[in-house]
């Protein structure tokens, strides 16, 4: 029953992020949203993610000692 609470909620916090559209700032004569923003951040998140991940095993798969610590620090 909580997981199905939980989905219903996510999904209607989506819902809601999706109707943000009114325009906060412009730059550059661009508007952005607080959907605009929030989608860019989520974005520059998972590339930060997957670039962390990537390292972590090339830094793993290396042996290198050294890597290894300054990632997992």
């Amino acid at each position: 029953m909580l997981a199905l609470v939980m989905r219903l909620t996510l999904l209607g916090t989506i819902a809601w992020i999706m109707r943000l559209t009114q325009p906060v700032f412009e730059i550059f004569d661009h508007a952005f949203s607080w959907r605009d923003l929030i989608l860019l951040a989520g974005g520059l998140f998972l590339v930060w993610k997957a670039t962390k991940e990537m390292h972590l095993t090339c830094a793993r798969t290396c042996m290198n000692p050294v890597l290894f610590r300054l990632w997992t620090a």
